[in-house]
């Protein structure tokens, strides 16, 4: 009973004082945890000796101390009940908490459909329109913390990232890192330099946001030209030590961005800590929201989607159709948006056992295949097909399959029962560099299998297709076909929608690399594509909207702003993204620029700058804003090219009396509509174009001065309000 109050009461003063209202521990510890190690956090006050005769009395080993985060990664003795141990060092005054190396696990829903569906997500998302404006940034770097990467993959090794300040192999840490030979990242559970991808899982993340893109291999990732950091911390599982050591490292080495595509039930204060850490040095953490099919604001959460942190953000899954993916975890509190996640095709690794993606062109016409397991893996073999019947022996070959593809039947003459391996060794010793093997199943002649050549090994390219497409490759002598047999997948899960975000994020920064955490965080959830499905599911209502969220976070069009000899009233709608000086947007025109006039409307105060004369009594034009209007005086008429976004919505504020205000619409607007949210607050706006104003008053109808019937992009007008109130329209 004592023990249960002394804990109860400690979780109570770790909400009061700390914050963080998810802490109390259930009577019983989750089973998802390795057995005999926890994590835990002594108080700032503990001193070196009190922590000694904690580990002491005990019967503690420290394995490893997070010194930035305060936090011990400790083994427990043997025969110890874990959940007894954590209890009573919790009772220990100079400790804030202890808890158990909890488990996580890869969030993946592999679909039984042999039928892959192309890269839909990418067009769900509108990537094809980032595109036209980014394809990313070598020097933006994402951390997949996740079963490893095939870094070695031809269809993403461009794209993985390189610790260039270590010399690879060479035995010693370079760069004092503290890691040796860590040239591609590093592997946290097994720690070592080698941080490959046996699983599959982590791949695939990795492809769906950094295949190469417009290489003509394979798929495109939603980043063609991103950088890629592997971080291995699970096999078919890993910890939350490992995950930290991993966060921990990705802080350090520079990177951005974390993919975090796993979860599970229970609550980590030390994960929680790393990744308020890794937000605190600039980094943002897009994890997957859980494949239970739960609602993650109920009793059952997945962690560490479920940690209410700022640079957190957590990613549903949604098909092809954009319905809530049925596995996919929700919470319309807890869950930010919805990217695509049902039948995602992106990398699986070389050699995998996993049945790659394959195709069989003959010209026009493509024939529906299945890669062979284990089989050689190629992006496409061109070259003529010659028939060797049942591909029994060597004799069933003609010679001028070498160098060629050789098509067999599966099955044999005699019924006697050829595997597939004798037939691909066959064709092989042949001299073949390819073999399609074609179905023998007459009652369903449209039908192609899968097939397995029994053990990784040395094996050419080798697909299958139905009875029908190989009898009219067969009938048609020697003709050219290409065979592709390479090596990715589909697969569904919240992982492969996290790292649509992910990828996602890297382009942002890519445009924008100064962006904040809550800079990205806000483009990615405030622009979602509303979806009825996933309204009152998730905090945006929508799914992930890539063109939205550039447009979100930076300036979107060029444009033109002309200018004549003379005086010229003038606006700016579209900016330059990194370079605002007046300098720099007037440099196509200053040679010709004698003055210009800014206004302040706020505190009714004028601003100017003379390129060609030095000193001013008035104070000086830094940079040009966008909703703010300009007098310009060119000796000679020029034009200026503005390349930038417009934000979606445009808001300039109005202060009581005189604004000099520039109308930063995309397209010409009538007056009235964009008056109509002011109300009854304004008295008369002005505008001047070639010498002649025009004017329009709020209750004046005759008023004696040309009507100004609508506002112009690019220019700029005098406005009288009678009292304070912002000027919006929708763009």
């Amino acid at each position: 009973m004592k023990t249960t109050r002394l804990a109860t009461i400690l979780c109570v003063l770790i909400i009061t004082f700390f914050g963080i209202p998810f802490l109390s521990f259930a009577s019983e510890l989750p089973k998802n945890y390795k057995k005999g190690e926890a994590l835990v956090k002594f108080r700032r006050s503990a001193t070196r000796a009190s922590m000694r005769a904690i580990a002491e009395r005990h019967y503690m080993q420290t394995i490893r101390v997070f010194e930035r985060l305060g936090i011990e990664h400790v083994k427990i003795p043997e025969g110890i009940n874990l959940h007894d141990f954590i209890n009573t060092l919790k009772n220990e005054d100079d400790v804030e908490y202890a808890e158990p190396n909890y488990i996580r696990m890869p969030l993946e829903v592999t679909p039984n459909d042999p039928e892959w569906l192309e890269q839909w997500g990418l067009v769900k998302t509108s990537m094809p329109d980032v595109w036209n404006v980014t394809q990313g940034s070598d020097g933006v770097i994402v951390a997949v913390i996740d079963t490893g990467v095939d870094f070695n993959h031809p269809d993403i090794a461009e794209n993985i990232w390189k610790n260039i300040g270590e010399f690879n192999n060479n035995g010693y840490d370079d760069d004092g890192n503290g890691k040796i030979d860590d040239f591609y990242g590093w592997d946290f559970y097994n720690n070592n330099n080698y941080p490959m991808d046996f699983n599959r899982h982590g791949t695939h993340v990795a492809g769906i946001i950094g295949a190469v893109g417009n290489n003509a291999k394979g798929i495109t990732g939603v980043n063609w030209n991103v950088r890629i950091m592997p971080l291995k911390f699970m096999e078919e599982t890993g910890d939350v030590v490992s995950e930290i050591k991993a966060i921990d490292y990705a802080v350090k080495m520079g990177a951005k961005i974390i993919n975090a595509s796993y979860g599970e039930s229970s609550i980590s204060v030390s994960e929680y800590n790393a990744i308020k850490d890794a937000g605190e040095k600039g980094l943002i953490f897009i994890v997957a929201a859980g494949n239970k099919s739960s609602d993650n604001d109920g009793a059952t959460k997945s962690y560490p989607a479920s940690y209410k942190l700022p640079n957190i953000i957590s990613v549903a899954a949604t098909d092809s159709n954009d319905n809530l993916a049925s596995f996919s975890n929700y919470g319309a509190t807890s869950v930010h948006l919805a990217a695509p996640g049902s039948n995602i095709k992106s990398l699986i690794p070389q050699g995998s056992s996993l049945t790659p993606g394959a195709s069989v062109r003959h010209g026009s016409t493509k024939f529906l295949a299945h890669g062979m397991e284990f089989a050689g893996q190629t992006t496409g073999i061109t070259k003529a097909l010659y028939n060797c019947g049942f591909g029994a022996s060597i004799d069933d070959f003609p010679p001028d399959v070498n160098g060629n593809i050789a098509l067999i039947q599966r099955g044999s003459e005699d019924g006697s029962q050829l595997t597939f391996r004798q037939k691909v060794i066959n064709a092989q010793n042949a001299g073949a560099m390819a073999a399609i093997i074609y179905n023998n199943n007459a009652t369903e002649p449209g039908s192609v299998y899968s097939g397995t050549l029994g053990e990784a090994g040395e094996w050419i390219p080798v697909v299958s297709i139905s009875l029908n497409d190989g009898n009219t490759l067969r009938m048609d002598g020697n003709p050219t076909v290409t065979v592709v047999n390479y090596p990715y997948t589909s697969l569904s899960g919240t992982s492969m929608a996290t790292p649509f975000v992910s990828g996602v994020a890297a382009l942002l920064l890519s445009k924008k690399p100064n962006a904040t955490v809550e800079q990205l965080k806000n483009a990615i959830v405030n622009s979602v594509d509303k979806i009825p499905s996933l309204e009152g599911k998730v905090i945006s209502g929508g799914r992930l909207n890539a063109y939205g969220a550039l447009k979100s976070l930076i300036p979107d069009i060029s444009d033109k702003i002309e200018m004549y000899q003379g005086w010229n009233l003038v606006s700016f709608p579209k900016l330059p993204i990194d370079n605002t000086a007046v300098t720099n947007v007037f440099a196509d025109v200053s040679s010709n620029v004698r003055i210009i006039w800014g206004y302040d409307n706020q505190n009714k105060k004028w601003q100017v700058y003379k390129p060609k004369v030095q000193g001013s009594t008035f104070d000086v034009i830094g940079n040009i804003e966008s909703g703010k209007g300009y007098w310009v005086y060119m000796d000679a008429s020029g034009n200026i090219d503005m390349t930038g976004w417009t934000a979606s919505t445009a808001l300039i504020p109005l202060y009581p009396g005189w604004n000099l205000i520039g109308y930063n619409g995309t397209d010409n607007l009538r007056t009235a509509e964009a008056l109509a949210n002011v109300g009854e607050g304004w008295q008369i706006i002005w505008g001047w174009e070639n010498g002649l104003w025009y004017a329009k008053h709020s209750t004046l109808n005759d008023f004696s001065a040309l009507p100004l019937n609508s506002l112009s992009k690019g220019k700029a007008y005098w406005m009288k309000v009678h009292e304070k109130n912002p000027l919006s329209w929708q763009q």
